[in-house]
């Protein structure tokens, strides 16, 4: 009798194994998913977006069904500005990123340039110049502030206009 429910649970054991593994691999899949698609609207808009500042233009830019607002680049970081909350979107005057894209923005370095070319076609350039992880609630926009969210902390890069 106890070698029997030894085995069970030894069974049961596995299962939560295989489980876990599958949610694992299913996770990954998604995020590399959510990337590539990301990283094709970016694409399609650096294409569609006027390289000269249109004073009569604005709003939105409908990419592939997400509104665009602007494109963020630089030598680590490109990604799209939009109203949908699955890509980049403004959120109290700073930029919130999905933890998919969590990984390109803790290689962009201080004193790197980042371009933020608007829908309309004006340029912005900054200059990084903090990053860092804190909690959420200490973070405050300087600048042109970029975060990715996880868990009650962020991680952060400031920039300054030049």
């Amino acid at each position: 009798m106890r070698k029997a429910v030894n085995r069970i649970i030894m069974c049961l054991g596995c299962v939560c194994i295989i489980i876990a593994a599958t949610l694992f691999v299913y996770n990954k899949h998604l995020s590399e998913k959510n990337y590539t698609n990301a990283h094709n609207i970016y694409k399609k808009a650096e294409a569609l977006i006027p390289p000269v500042y249109i004073s009569s233009t604005s709003g939105d830019l409908s990419i592939y069904g997400y509104l665009v607002r602007a494109t963020v680049s630089s030598a680590h970081l490109q990604c799209v500005v939009a109203k949908d909350h699955d890509l980049p979107y403004y959120h109290k005057k700073m930029i919130a990123l999905p933890d998919y894209l969590k990984g390109d923005l803790q290689k962009v370095s201080i004193g790197e340039t980042i371009i933020l070319h608007k829908v309309n076609g004006k340029k912005v350039t900054y200059k990084v110049t903090d990053s860092g992880r804190i909690p959420y609630k200490n973070l405050t926009p300087v600048g042109l502030t970029i975060y990715c969210q996880t868990n009650g902390y962020c991680y952060f890069i400031s920039s300054k206009r030049i």
